[in-house]
């Protein structure tokens, strides 16, 4: 009888392990990526003053700062893609641009998501382009936004931190500050 309980005991003990050492393998490969198949456009005020990348448009992405333009015909510049990653437990959406969308060429596409930087502007945080590896499920809580709806705020997912502007006018900085002072309309294009 005794033999028999140690074999149980030594089965149930290999098998546990097995399970033990199969989990962390599991988890590291688990994750979701998936890029909308249209740009979206943020605006704010009367529907002409859009989010925008400040500078002239070219394959420079890195830690390009956003402010506001006012157009009635929007370009590549106020043109966003949305990126939903979820990895483990954490998941959310990334606004921003890959290099293919300015270039028109190129392969391995690097990802420049809104990201808020640590330099203290207006009782906020700037707003840049940073690169993110999104297809490989990288969550990244400077740059991963929480689910909002059309006239929502765009609030980062894990801090409370949302997207804003000084004023609505055309070419005022877009930074991140703890007290939203207006909502994003989304435009798909």
């Amino acid at each position: 009888m005794k033999t028999l309980n140690k074999r149980i005991l030594t089965a149930c003990l290999a098998l546990m392990m097995a399970v033990v050492m199969a989990v962390p393998a599991f988890a590291r490969s688990e994750g979701e990526y998936s890029e909308s198949a249209r740009f979206y456009r943020f605006h704010v005020g009367d529907g002409a003053t859009f989010l925008n990348l400040t500078g002239n448009i070219g394959a420079n992405l890195y830690m390009r700062r956003l402010s506001l333009y006012r157009t009635s015909a929007p370009g590549k510049d106020q043109n966003f893609k949305r990126v939903y990653v979820k990895n483990g437990l954490s998941s959310g959406y990334y606004y921003g641009v890959n290099r293919v969308d300015y270039t028109g060429s190129g392969t391995g596409v690097q990802w420049y998501m809104i990201n808020k930087d640590n330099a203290a502007f207006l009782n906020g945080n700037n707003a840049f382009l940073w690169p993110v590896s999104a297809q490989n499920y990288e969550i990244n809580t400077d740059s991963l936004f929480a689910p909002s709806g059309n006239g929502q705020p765009l609030k980062l997912q894990e801090k409370y931190l949302y997207l804003t502007c000084q004023s609505t006018a055309s070419g005022s900085p877009v930074y991140f500050s703890t007290t939203p002072i207006q909502k994003w309309s989304q435009q798909l294009v």
